[in-house]
């Protein structure tokens, strides 16, 4: 399916989304780039700023934010960067007053690691344009704490009435601890598959040339044309455990013939519907009987070799995993393994080792929390009263009209 071209635009590398614009597209990329979008003070603000800022705050909004999906949504964004870099330049020019600068070791740094995340890499006008923006960034960052430095830090008294405020948002729910071992019953695709699988290698074996391997696999031939269809599969089963088995007299040609049915045989050995994955955990759990403690537990996590799941999910709430799983968790025996049971189509067994009832947290275990959040919004209360400062002493002028570049 092809993707709309403001959808790229947000996404694609700087040269080729600056070729998506109606601003003349036989313009080279870098000429676009440096086309003069808005003043601020002295300093200009570039097309390329601006879609270079689009990529960063997509980056870090994906996975939460869409990208725009039409010329309406791209402009919107494309205007809340210009905006962004208008209040960061007149921050930046407020730190180089006060002659305050962010690391510069640790914007190259940061630089290197954006190249890397995109995975083609990144040129050297972008790694450029990249550690002007950062840098920029980093900086006003910079000024805001200054700033804050001044402030009055947060009483015990603020963060009481936070967090009393908070009211709910401290409770924490029931969550259990337990180990867990998680078979998957083989699905009827992967069987078919897998029978597919054992017939094609009946043909190829047709073609072996060793003696004693060539007999085997006529022997299975002619079981397999006389078997009634509900027993064929039997013979291709023992078919396949004919041509896994050691062949002293294998030639060169047969090797091949003989790889693929090993492979074939390890995943008929991992095949398995629900009642045989349930007899296979309750024999696990069988064998664990009698041991307690310490030992129950590194037997659980040896045994847990066969798992398809991890055998350590952590802290877990309810609505995270099965409601099965759940219940279980919340209601069996700690210490005790429970007997084998389905989740979701998954047999499973359990190792309860802990609980926590439901309750509400501590002021003195959110403590931290709530000087982190004062502090948060501590910054952005100064950030927005230096970017209103300064707005107020500066010169902000517009050479383009972002809704005349992006037209298509």
């Amino acid at each position: 399916m092809r993707v709309p071209w403001f959808r790229r635009a947000v996404l694609a590398p700087l040269g080729g989304l600056l070729l998506c614009l109606g601003c003349s597209a036989s313009a080279p990329a870098a000429v676009l780039a440096d086309l003069s979008i808005r003043y601020v003070n002295d300093e200009v603000i570039t097309w390329g700023d601006i879609m270079l800022r689009n990529q960063m705050r997509q980056e870090i909004q994906r996975g939460r934010v869409l990208a725009p999906s039409n010329r309406e949504e791209l402009l919107s964004f494309s205007r809340a960067s210009l905006d962004e870099l208008t209040d960061e330049s007149l921050l930046y020019q407020k730190a180089a007053d006060l002659k305050l600068q962010a690391d510069h070791q640790d914007i190259v740094l940061e630089v290197m690691e954006i190249a890397k995340r995109n995975g083609q890499g990144l040129t050297l006008r972008e790694q450029a344009l990249h550690r002007r923006q950062l840098e920029r960034t980093r900086t006003s960052e910079r000024l805001v704490m200054f700033f804050d430095g001044m402030a009055a830090q947060a009483t015990p008294t603020e963060l009481r009435a936070l967090y009393d405020l908070g009211g709910a948002r401290w409770d924490r729910p029931a969550r259990a601890q337990a180990l867990q071992i998680v078979l998957r019953p083989t699905g009827n695709d992967e069987r078919a598959q897998l029978r597919t699988a054992k017939s094609a290698l009946l043909r190829r074996a047709q073609d072996a040339r060793s003696p004693l391997l060539a007999g085997r696999v006529q022997a299975r031939l002619a079981l397999f044309l006389e078997a009634a269809a509900k027993d064929q599969e039997s013979v291709l089963d023992a078919l396949v455990q004919d041509l896994s088995s050691p062949i002293d007299d294998l030639l060169p040609a047969d090797q091949g013939l003989v790889a693929e049915a090993k492979a074939l045989q390890s995943r008929m050995a991992n095949v398995m519907d629900r009642d045989e994955a349930l007899r296979r955990l309750d024999a696990l759990r069988m064998s664990m009987v009698g041991l307690q403690g310490d030992a129950l537990i590194k037997a659980f996590r040896t045994a847990g070799a066969i798992s398809q799941a991890p055998v350590d999910p952590g802290w877990v709430e309810p609505g995270t995993l099965a409601p099965e799983w759940d219940q279980a968790a919340a209601t069996a025996p700690l210490g005790e393994v429970t007997r084998p049971f389905i989740a979701q189509g998954m047999a499973v067994i359990l190792l309860p080792t802990a609980r926590d009832q439901a309750r509400r947290r501590t002021f003195e275990e959110v403590s931290g929390e709530l000087e982190r959040l004062l502090r948060y919004q501590r910054r952005d209360l100064v950030r927005k009263q230096q970017v209103a400062i300064q707005r107020a002493k500066a010169s902000i002028k517009d050479l383009q009209d972002l809704s005349e570049l992006i037209t298509r």
